[in-house]
Formats: structure tokens, C-alpha cells, sequence
């Protein structure tokens, strides 16, 4: 199920007045001359080697829950890994892993057929990461 024009218009202006208020408030409290050495201290090597591990380990997680999902659903990569990367944002914000339950409810809203299943895949992966 997609949002509406006017859902999708409020998103973004919601998200362009909070990133204009954010470089707003970095503007005025970010110390310049010391973020350029430290940016030029910066080994890229390695940021590209954690950029890089960050993105396949992403790519792994949204593979392996397909395939607990069951590949025969319609469900897309591209919903799977959003649903993946909101529940990841939601945990950050709520507590008791409230995105897992995010997760599972945001993939049957993009078209998977079975929330109780879309939960059981959730724990099973969450059973598969501790042993």
C-alpha cells in the first residue's frame, strides 16, 4: 500500500525543515578550522572498509529475511530493506526492540500476505543471530 501525494508532500516538508534546522544549528556551534583537521587526520581506507561492511552486512540481512519471509510472496528487495532499516530506526528511538514489531508491520503493509507470519520471521531471524 503506497501513501497519497499529500502524505508524501507533508514527509518532505517535514524533512526539509528539519535538516534546514539542523545545518542551521550546526552553522552556529560547529568549530570549522578543527573539523577540517580532523578531517584531514581521517584514514579513508578505513571508512570505505566500514562503509563497505555496513552496506553488504545490510544487504546479507535483507537476503536471509526474504528467505524466511518465503520468496514465493510478492514482497520486493527494495520494501524488504526498507521495512529492515525503519524497524534498525525505530529500536534506536523506542524501547524493547519496538521495531522488530515495526518491522514485521511495515512488510505486511508493503504486500506480504501474513503478519503473524511476518512476526515469526522476526524472532526466528532474532533465534538465527544468537546461535
Amino acid at each position: 500500500m503506497r501513501t497519497g501525494c499529500g502524505s508524501s508532500r507533508l514527509r518532505l516538508g517535514l524533512g526539509l525543515i528539519f535538516s534546514v534546522a539542523i545545518v542551521g544549528w550546526l552553522a552556529t556551534t560547529l568549530d570549522l578550522p578543527r573539523l577540517e583537521t580532523a578531517l584531514l587526520a581521517v584514514n579513508y581506507s578505513w571508512v570505505a572498509v566500514g562503509l563497505a561492511t555496513v552496506l553488504l552486512t545490510l544487504l546479507f540481512r535483507v537476503l536471509r529475511w526474504q528467505i524466511l519471509l518465503n520468496p514465493r510472496h510478492q514482497v520486493t528487495s527494495v520494501d524488504t530493506a526498507r521495512a529492515l532499516i525503519l524497524g534498525q530506526w525505530l529500536n534506536l528511538i523506542f524501547p524493547a526492540r519496538l521495531g522488530d514489531l515495526g518491522r514485521a508491520y511495515l512488510i505486511t503493509r508493503a504486500g506480504y500476505a501474513s503478519q503473524a507470519k511476518a512476526l515469526a520471521s522476526v524472532a526466528l531471524e532474532k533465534l538465527w543471530d544468537i546461535t
